[in-house]
């Protein structure tokens, strides 16, 4: 595998559409079969899966550090208790990381709140096996040494204030309150000690290792960053609450770590928040969502 020094870093791809992504692909020298792949949408990165099973994983940010999660991913492999992503070649001309798929079964929140009571324990304890792991996989030492960041919220606590003045009285009064539960619980001192995140753990970056079993594969190492463990479980209030609950309570009997539900659903309030006014959608939809 080829790793770069930033000098020579090659850059993003100039589009992405499929086309162009394929082309960045066979204007390397490696022989992919390209004919049939997929194109897959990520929020940092732009995916093509081929029929026997490359996945070819372009970053859309050239800000992003690339490198990093490269040497993360090294670091990690055998480290953690689930498969993740090992980086077998790196584009020369283009930037973008070759690996082969971590497959398994697919879940989604209904598949879980439909699962047996032992299914969701197995599922929920997993999950908590697999994020203590990562909270603890990297000595402070290496974590300098990576250059991982502390989880910064200021975009989007910036977007969202922002915002306020262009929403109607009871949209904005609304905003609002998931402002100022967000600022009371997240902005302060840590209640617990910073560990490394994984930052993007949800149901569509992870498989099963079949239905109703423990998790079996974990991917997006993008956006790690250090903070709050509770920090991890925001995907997860989204999903399913008793997922949420199981998970956070499997944690403090793995790590005697009390982790906070309903920290993360203020967090994924104020994330979601943010995001849909980014993306010009309706806040509303948002707004509505019942809290914990």
């Amino acid at each position: 595998m080829h790793y770069w020094s930033v000098i020579d870093l090659p850059p993003v791809v100039s589009d992405l559409d499929l086309d162009t992504l394929v082309a960045a692909v066979r204007a390397e020298d490696d022989d992919v079969d390209l004919i049939g792949c997929r194109r897959l949408e990520g929020w940092e990165n732009v995916v093509l899966r081929t029929r026997d099973g490359w996945i070819l994983r372009f970053p859309k940010d050239p800000e992003h550090d690339f490198i990093r999660e490269l040497a993360l991913l090294d670091v990690l492999a055998s480290r953690l208790p689930v498969a993740i992503p090992r980086v077998e070649w790196t584009g020369r001309h283009t930037r973008f990381a070759a690996y082969r798929a971590v497959d398994g079964h697919h879940l989604d929140g209904d598949d879980y709140e439909r699962a047996a009571v032992g299914d969701k324990a197995t599922i929920a304890e997993s999950f908590a096996e697999t994020l203590a792991a990562i909270h603890v996989s990297l000595s402070a030492e290496e974590i300098d040494a990576l250059g991982v960041p502390a989880l910064d919220h200021s975009d989007a606590l910036a977007r969202v204030s922002g915002a306020l003045s262009t929403f109607a009285i009871d949209t904005a009064r609304s905003a609002e309150t998931v402002l100022r539960q967000f600022l009371d619980r997240w902005t302060g001192p840590p209640q617990v000690a910073p560990v490394l995140l994984h930052n993007d753990f949800h149901l569509d970056n992870l498989v099963l290792s079949r239905a109703g079993g423990p998790i079996g594969g974990l991917w997006d190492f993008s956006c790690v960053a250090l903070g709050e463990p509770t920090f991890d479980l925001r995907y997860l209030a989204g999903d399913s609450a008793d997922l949420l609950n199981q998970v956070a309570a499997h944690y403090a009997r793995l790590t005697e770590v009390q982790l906070d539900p309903d920290a993360a659903w203020v967090a994924i309030r104020l994330e979601d928040l943010s995001d849909a006014i980014e993306e010009g959608r309706p806040v509303d939809p948002v707004l509505n969502r019942a809290a914990r």
